[in-house]
């Protein structure tokens, strides 16, 4: 039997969330080891720099494909970066990152309108809340 490859995953959108939510909470990420937290934080700082390429490309004017590519290089770029500064405790400059997101979702027109209504996978929302709690903004 082959064996299969593993895939690092570990860092969709859902799991960005929760690693913010946990570095919110506690300052830190507990169950990773300190090695392991830096190495995760470069490969998202690394992800931020080709998802900041893919939303600055020139994109076709077709809509699905600016939804489909460049608007969710958007808000993975946003959480990323708010993951990064969190992982730094700078609360004000993570509320910072995530306002492009929370900009691209209201103002999403057509069949996706209502796309991310009431969004509680990634919940910008509450994340830039609990970044202003923090930050003591507001």
């Amino acid at each position: 039997m082959r064996a299969r490859k593993r895939r690092d995953i570990s860092f969709n959108n859902g799991r960005a969330r929760r690693t913010a939510i946990e570095l919110l909470a506690t300052g830190t990420s507990p169950n990773l080891p300190v090695e392991k937290r830096q190495a995760r934080l470069i490969s998202l700082a690394a992800a931020v720099t080709k998802l900041d390429a893919i939303s600055s490309a020139p994109i076709d004017a077709d809509p699905f494909l600016r939804w489909a590519i460049h608007d969710q290089a958007v808000i993975l770029a946003s959480l990323y970066r708010a993951v990064i500064l969190l992982a730094n405790q700078d609360h004000y400059a993570a509320r910072n990152a995530l306002l492009p997101a929370a900009a691209l979702m209201h103002k999403q027109t057509g069949r996706w309108a209502t796309w991310y209504h009431g969004d509680s996978k990634i919940d910008i929302a509450g994340l830039i809340a609990r970044c202003e709690q923090r930050a003591h903004i507001g």
